[in-house]
């Protein structure tokens, strides 16, 4: 009995590694275009974020009534940022003068951010602002140009007899990416990072020294708790002494007209020499007896009232 001949190989396998290859090779140049889309565009928010937290470690007044540094440090923070990510890096040791950053199959070019004033917010209920010309904080934008280079855009896709239906990649050329948001004709500005700037505490030697009641010594200091009574008409005829009856059923004297403040760190003001009798010093201890009695025994009512 003789046996049938044996079949020769068709070739199955190498048809199915020529099939899987081809999905494998779009599906990996895709995935590394995506991964430095994913490093470039995210460069662009940091960007901007970094302006604005750069900014917070700056100067921003020199008391009384000086706001000119904050405004100085807005103004440069765009700049400095886009000197900083110029090469979509951010550190000292990447800084370069080429602008344009060209990877496998992704070039970026012209990250820029630009930073102003903003209000942000209005964090005053009565919009009271102890530094009006300090007031608010910032807001910056930033928008770069990317494109895809040595991309196959057509790959086996030619005629209707090709293995893809459809371009491997449209035809793109440059466009923009945005710190926020996406990008309205080119333009990336209605997309912001915002932050609050400067605050109470007060900075340097100069706003932090003791204020003695009669001859003073702090005029930072002094300058902006006076701003903020004379918001509430405190420092008016009547208003200040309303205030202190309707606090601690009582008012220090009659001069209701003057600002009176002392400050003073870890020890009392010699300039007290009244003490509490006195018809021009209002003393600020609680105890029983003094005119902050009132306050003292308000229980659990709010400031006595």
């Amino acid at each position: 009995m003789s046996k049938l001949p044996r079949r020769a190989p068709r070739g199955q396998s190498l048809v199915e590694t020529a099939l899987g290859l081809i999905v494998f090779v779009s599906i990996l140049v895709w995935g590394i275009h995506l991964a430095e889309l994913g490093y470039l565009a995210p460069k662009v928010h940091e960007a901007a974020a970094n302006a604005l937290w750069d900014t917070t470690a700056k100067r921003m007044h020199q008391h009384p009534n000086d706001y000119s540094p904050r405004e100085q440090a807005i103004n440069s923070a765009g700049s400095d940022a886009t000197g900083r990510f110029a090469s979509f890096d951010g550190r000292e040791s990447k800084k370069s003068g080429d602008s344009t950053v060209k990877l496998v199959f992704t070039e970026a070019r012209g990250l820029n951010v630009t930073c102003e004033s903003d209000q942000v917010a209005n964090m005053s209920q009565n919009n009271y602002q102890a530094y009006p010309g300090g007031s608010g904080g910032m807001a910056c934008h930033g928008s770069a140009q990317l494109r895809v280079v040595n991309f196959p855009k057509s790959f086996l896709d030619q005629g209707g007899e090709g293995f893809f239906k459809v371009k491997n990649y449209p035809n793109l050329g440059w466009f923009t990416f945005c710190a926020m948001g996406m990008a309205s004709g080119g333009d990336c500005s209605q997309g912001r990072v915002a932050i609050m700037l400067d605050d109470w505490g007060l900075s340097g030697g100069a706003e932090s020294t003791d204020h003695l009641l009669h001859s003073g010594g702090n005029d930072a200091f002094s300058g902006l708790v006076r701003n903020v009574y004379g918001q509430t008409g405190a420092s008016g005829m009547g208003a200040g002494q309303a205030m202190a009856m309707a606090i601690v059923n009582a008012a220090p004297g009659s001069l209701d007209g003057t600002f009176w403040m002392s400050y003073q760190s870890g020890k009392p003001d010699p300039e007290f020499r009244d003490g509490d009798s006195g018809p021009n010093d209002w003393m600020t201890n609680v105890r029983t007896g003094s005119r902050n009695s009132k306050y003292k025994d308000r229980g659990n009512r709010w400031l006595g009232l």
